[in-house]
């Protein structure tokens, strides 16, 4: 189970913990787990840019996630704010898990992996899924080539997909493996983004 995962997989503790339980036990679910009324968000919903200490290292991400959400956010309470941020969050790092290597690696060796983005409430017990399963199936590909030739939902696949590079697929030479490629990215961005539209 993983509840975040930074854009730049700089945390070597999480990405060897995924790497041992995806390569090695061949776990075939990762569960991206966040729950309302996390701290991390409400930190990135108060704290100043600059507060000390190394906090602003795990919320930048949740922070970018907030600032592109500015006026969906600004039009709820703050209790509001802080549930919807808090599932924007978990979907967030469930792309940052498909896009990871190692969730990568495993699906180019067909490998039978799902992950899934769920949401815990401490008021009544509750776990709701938000996103997934997505499989080997439903290929990310490196969204920033693919981003302004697609059209993304406005408000909410920008915030979901960050600009990052993922090393995917196959190397991408072949024209009919990059038309595969974008079909792919095309169906898994479909499939968050439906997730992401609830009213």
């Amino acid at each position: 189970m993983v509840s975040f995962l930074p854009a730049l997989r700089t945390d070597l503790n999480v990405m060897s913990c995924m790497e041992f339980a995806v390569a090695e036990l061949k776990v075939k679910v990762i569960i991206c787990c966040g729950h309302y009324g996390c701290g991390a968000v409400k930190g990135a919903l108060k704290l100043p840019i600059k507060a000390q200490g190394f906090v602003n290292c795990w919320i930048n991400d949740i922070r970018e996630c907030r600032d592109q959400h500015h006026d969906e956010l600004k039009a709820l309470s703050p209790e509001g704010q802080l549930d919807r941020l808090c599932e924007l969050n978990v979907m967030r790092q469930t792309f940052h898990v498909c896009t990871s290597p190692v969730v990568q690696n495993a699906w180019d060796k067909g490998q039978d992996l799902a992950v899934y983005g769920v949401i815990y409430s401490l008021k009544d017990g509750l776990l709701r899924k938000l996103v997934g399963p997505m499989n080997r199936h439903n290929v990310c590909l490196d969204v920033r080539e693919y981003k302004e030739r697609m059209k993304l939902k406005e408000g909410v696949l920008p915030s979901l997909i960050p600009d990052l590079v993922s090393s995917i697929g196959s190397d991408g030479n072949d024209s009919k493996d990059k038309d595969m490629q974008r079909s792919n990215t095309t169906d898994l961005i479909d499939m968050i983004s439906k997730h992401a539209d609830w009213s």
